[in-house]
């Protein structure tokens, strides 16, 4: 029964993916939705669960390919690789949902005061998300590393 489970739950981040990926092209795709600020947001807020599913999805069929050749153990860098992916995961969402509903809170104070909202420019978008990616690399790294100052290892 778990095979069951472990086959649907696959199924279903594969289709995850496969969705968000044309979700994302479609907003890529074209030039005026691409202009809108929220729009950047949004896909770079589905990216990580993009890569999220994929990895997922080919680890378990890896760890399916696995169990059927050897003993069914796992491999440690497989281990390392999803704990990697989880902990970006995490952070990059963190970040990026936080820096959205501030947005969208500057959006509703603006115009509970009947100001003009004046959205931040793409390449201010573009610079925090790139904060939120690397500080999210950096801290998955030192978490997942087998090195002297990680705090598991």
């Amino acid at each position: 029964t778990w095979n069951v489970v472990g086959l649907t739950l696959n199924a279903l981040q594969l289709l995850a993916f496969v969705l968000s990926t044309f979700f994302v092209g479609a907003i890529v795709g074209s030039k005026d939705t691409r202009k809108a600020s929220f729009n950047v947001y949004l896909v770079c807020l589905i990216l990580p669960d993009m890569l999220l599913n994929l990895v997922y999805a080919i680890a378990f069929i890896d760890g399916s390919l696995q169990e059927n050749l050897d003993d069914g153990t796992t491999r440690p860098s497989l281990c390392v690789l999803l704990n990697l992916f989880g902990y970006f995961y995490y952070i990059s969402n963190l970040y990026l949902n936080a820096m959205v509903s501030f947005e969208i809170y500057k959006l509703v104070d603006r115009s509970n005061r009947m100001k003009k909202y004046y959205p931040p420019p793409r390449r201010m978008i573009y610079l925090r998300i790139t904060y939120v990616y690397v500080f999210a690399i950096i801290s998955s790294l030192w978490v997942v590393l087998e090195v002297p100052w990680s705090p598991y290892h």
